[in-house]
């Protein structure tokens, strides 16, 4: 009886836990990159810059739809606050990748080549 009861509570609890998907997890955990703007030529930046923006711009927008349509297809509205659930977890890494975007418009604005790289070379590693 004692290893019945054990047994349940064992399948219980392991139940309640989910670990997010890699993906999320390192959204999460990553720190928004702040880079000063280096002084560079105007007319090479410009071209440069607009293609690292809108690059970085798609790459993000095409990792926010990734994770909208594997995790939040239905999700209880108890779910998204509760800090253990995984649907709580992917809303905070779609909070990191909006913060991220307003990083790459902000970069873009500023012709901060060197902020548009680094973006870049985050977003390309959440793609591979």
């Amino acid at each position: 009886m004692r290893t019945l009861y054990l047994l349940l509570i064992t399948g219980i609890l392991s139940g309640c836990n989910t670990s997010p998907p890699e993906k999320v997890v390192k959204i999460n955990k990553m720190v928004i990159p702040v880079v000063q703007a280096q002084p560079e030529s105007k007319s090479s930046s410009d071209s440069a810059s607009l293609s690292l923006y809108q690059d970085n711009k798609q790459q993000i927008e095409n990792v926010v739809i990734s994770l909208k349509n594997e995790y939040l297809h239905e999700v209880k509205p108890r779910e998204m606050f509760d800090v253990h659930s995984q649907a709580y977890q992917v809303y905070a890494s779609l909070t990191k990748l909006e913060q991220m975007q307003q990083m790459n418009n902000f970069y873009y604005k500023e012709h901060n080549q060197t902020g548009l790289l680094s973006i870049n070379q985050f977003v390309n590693s959440l793609i591979e």
